[in-house]
C-alpha cells in the first residue's frame, strides 16, 4: 500500500512542476555534478542556463586545453579533484608528481 501512495505523489509531483529552470553553476559546487546532470536529463520540462564553471566544464570535455587547465585550477582550489580522478577516471598523479617537483606549495592553496 506504501509503494501506491509513493507513486500516487510522484505523478502527482510530475504533474505539479509545469517547468523546471535550473540556474548554474551546477559543476564546482558540490560532489556529484554528473550525477545531478544524470537526473536532471529524467525531467521533461526542463532548461537549464549554464554558468561559468560549467561552460568551463563543457569547453574541456570538447578538448580545449585552456578549458582543461582551468578545470584543473578550479578544482584543486575547491578541493574537488577527487571528481575528475574518481567519476572520470582521469589519472592526476603524473601532474601532481610534477607540481611537487618544479613548484613550492602555497598557504592559500
Amino acid at each position: 500500500m506504501d509503494n501506491l501512495f509513493i507513486a500516487f505523489a510522484h505523478l502527482i509531483q510530475g504533474l505539479a512542476i509545469d517547468h523546471l529552470h535550473v540556474v548554474g553553476d551546477i559543476f564546482d559546487r558540490g560532489q556529484y555534478p554528473d550525477l545531478i546532470i544524470d537526473r536532471l536529463k529524467g525531467f521533461q520540462n526542463i532548461d537549464i542556463q549554464w554558468g561559468n564553471h560549467d561552460i568551463t566544464w563543457i569547453g574541456a570535455m570538447s578538448g580545449s586545453y585552456i578549458c582543461m587547465i582551468n578545470v584543473i585550477r578550479i578544482a584543486a582550489r575547491y578541493n574537488s579533484l577527487a571528481l575528475i580522478e574518481d567519476r572520470y577516471g582521469i589519472n592526476l598523479r603524473r601532474l601532481i608528481d610534477y607540481s611537487h617537483r618544479y613548484f613550492n606549495e602555497e598557504a592559500v592553496f
